[in-house]
This record gives C-alpha cells, sequence and structure tokens, in this order.
C-alpha cells in the first residue's frame, strides 16, 4: 500500500481502494484488529520507525481517497461498478489502426516528450500535429491519446472539428468537450452562453486533455471559451491542422511536421495491404519500387495503392502500373481530401 501511494505522488496513477470485509474507518485510523497490529509492527521495527510510520500514513491516504466500500452489497453490482469507473477514468478510445502502425510507436514517444508530462512547473502546454492531409496526424494525435489519457483528471478527443463547426458551430465542439471530459448530459437545454460558462467554470479547474482534430480555422478554436492560459497547471491541448498559421496564431508551444515514411516503413506498410504481410512475395520484389516510387513515401497513398493492387497477380500489376497514375489520382485526391 506504501508502494502505491509512492506510485500515485510520482507518477500521478490513480488509486481507487476496495474495502472488502474491512470497515474503512479501521484502515484509516489503524483502530480494530489493525490497532493490535500495528502495535506488534512498532515492537518489532524499534530501530526504524519511520518504516511504520509510512505503512499507517499510506493507509490513511488510500482511507481518504475515493472507492468503495462493498460490505454488505451484492458482489456482482460493486464488481460491474468498480468496471464502469476504471473503464471512464481510462477513457480510451483504442484507435483501430492496429494494422497500420508502421512507425507510429517511436513518434508518439517524440510527440509525448513534447508534451512535457512529467514536469512540475511549466504549467498548460498547447502542442501542434501539422502535416499534409493523409500523412497520418490524426492516426498518431489518436495513438497519443490513447497512451496518455488516463493520466488526466478529465480528457477529450473531437473529432473532425472542421465538420462539427461547419454543421453545428462552435457549440457543437463544446458540447462533445463537455459530455466525453465531464459526463455532461442534456446539453441540449442549455444556451450557447451557459454552454461557454459550464466550460470556462468547470473545465478550466481540473487537469484536462483535449484533442482536437482536423482544425481548418482559428476561428474555430477562439470560440470555443477555453482559454489555454487559465487552464488548470499540467493540463494539454492538442490539435491536428493542414494549416500550420492556425497553430503559430493559437500560440502553441510546440508544433510537430509529420514527417513521410522512411524507405523502410513505406515498403512495410505496402506489404501489409498488397500482400497482408510483413514482407512482400519474391516474383513482386522488381516491381515494388516504382511502385513507391509513385507513391513518394506517402501513408494514405501507400495504402490506396496497396489496396488496389491486393490480390492481382504479377502480370496485372504490370499493367496496372502503366495506368497507376490516371486511373488512382482521383481516388486518392478525394480519400485526401477528406483525410
Amino acid at each position: 500500500m506504501a508502494a502505491m501511494v509512492d506510485c500515485q505522488r510520482d507518477f500521478n496513477q490513480a488509486i481507487f481502494p476496495v474495502f472488502y470485509d474491512v470497515d474503512p474507518s479501521d484502515v484509516r485510523k489503524q483502530s480494530g484488529l489493525y490497532k493490535a497490529a500495528f502495535a506488534s509492527l512498532s515492537q518489532k521495527f524499534t530501530q526504524d520507525p519511520g518504516k511504520v510510520h509510512r505503512w499507517k500514513t499510506a493507509m490513511t491516504t488510500l482511507a481518504n481517497s475515493v472507492g468503495w466500500d462493498v460490505r454488505h452489497k451484492p458482489e456482482f453490482r460493486e464488481v460491474e461498478n468498480v468496471v464502469q469507473k476504471i473503464v471512464k477514468k481510462l477513457n480510451h478510445k483504442f484507435s483501430g489502426f492496429a494494422d497500420d502502425l508502421i512507425g507510429v510507436q517511436p513518434r508518439v514517444e517524440g510527440l509525448e516528450k513534447l508534451l512535457k508530462l512529467t514536469s512540475q512547473d511549466d504549467g498548460f502546454r498547447v502542442l501542434g500535429i501539422w502535416g499534409m492531409g493523409g500523412i497520418g496526424k490524426s492516426t498518431l494525435a489518436t495513438a497519443l491519446y490513447d497512451r496518455i489519457s488516463y493520466q488526466f483528471d478529465a480528457s477529450c478527443f473531437v473529432e473532425n472539428v472542421t465538420k462539427l463547426y461547419k454543421d453545428g458551430g462552435a457549440m457543437s465542439i463544446q458540447k462533445q468537450i463537455l459530455r466525453q471530459s465531464l459526463d455532461e448530459k442534456n446539453l441540449d437545454t442549455y444556451s450557447p452562453s451557459e454552454i461557454s460558462g459550464i466550460i470556462a467554470n468547470r473545465v478550466h479547474n481540473i487537469r484536462v486533455l483535449i484533442v482536437l482534430d482536423n482544425v481548418d480555422e482559428l476561428k474555430q478554436l477562439e470560440e470555443l471559451a477555453i482559454n489555454p492560459k487559465l487552464l488548470c497547471e499540467g493540463s494539454r491541448i492538442i490539435i491536428t491542422t493542414r494549416d500550420k498559421h492556425i497553430l503559430e496564431a493559437y500560440g502553441a508551444n510546440e508544433v510537430h511536421d509529420v514527417p513521410l515514411l522512411s524507405d523502410e516503413e513505406a515498403k512495410e506498410l505496402f506489404s501489409r495491404k498488397a500482400f497482408k504481410r510483413d514482407c512482400p512475395r519474391n516474383n513482386y520484389e522488381e516491381l515494388i519500387p516504382e511502385v513507391l516510387k509513385y507513391a513518394q513515401r506517402h501513408p494514405l497513398t501507400i495504402r490506396v495503392v496497396g489496396s488496389f493492387l491486393c490480390s492481382r497477380n504479377a502480370t496485372q500489376w504490370r499493367d496496372a502500373l502503366d495506368r497507376l497514375r490516371n486511373n488512382l489520382e482521383d481516388e486518392i485526391t478525394e480519400v485526401l481530401q477528406i483525410e
């Protein structure tokens, strides 16, 4: 228990105590059965009284934490409550890009360093993820969110901010933030000023992670009633966009330019899409460089081209390569516009 308290203090890990057949008051005060046990421990560790004091302090700390007293209650119901609380705390989206996560892990680790999550005096930070359509901005942001969201009091990932804004203005984005981060319900009954008030009064008072994906205008950020400078210390905002100027005008602390895939990463991704494996088949080796030259190490283009060529034989590949640019240009362009 003392080690758990250390992890909570040093690494901001969450703890939810479950009191099973024990009175939380006895744990908090070291009374009841604990009284005799600690009396015995104090005699045993007379040369190191600090150790026993650390254990007592840990038990008091954990007993004061929000948890569950499951005595005299149906266990199945309490187990469900525990699971729901933990799932809500983690609030993971799970990216759904598991088969395409080529080169993502080291990039996500680099982004995490830019966020400076372990800094004790860095206040809030805004991280911008910038790059051309289809290069993997959303994939990186989602993987990063999955990796770090548990460390915050509340978190939200707002997908396709541009579409939300066009369909319902800033208020539709604000509602997404409140639903995900604060579990607010019945928001349709509130006026725009009331929604802004809830954000200003509640979101600014907790350590929050907000991801705003696919922002294409500065006003989409400015109208959210979220003042980064007023956010609780330790809060983070992550923004993905194709327009670097938006990030600079908003005052992002860091702007990450998403790079193209390396030659090896491009080849591996293409193999997964075209051959459903990590390496190409031997009789296709001479054709791969020509395909990848067209794709230019661009992740989405590689996925589109790889899927187009999947299950075709080598002869069909050669025929397809002759008309690859004309046949796929429209499809790729359409996807890039959406991405």
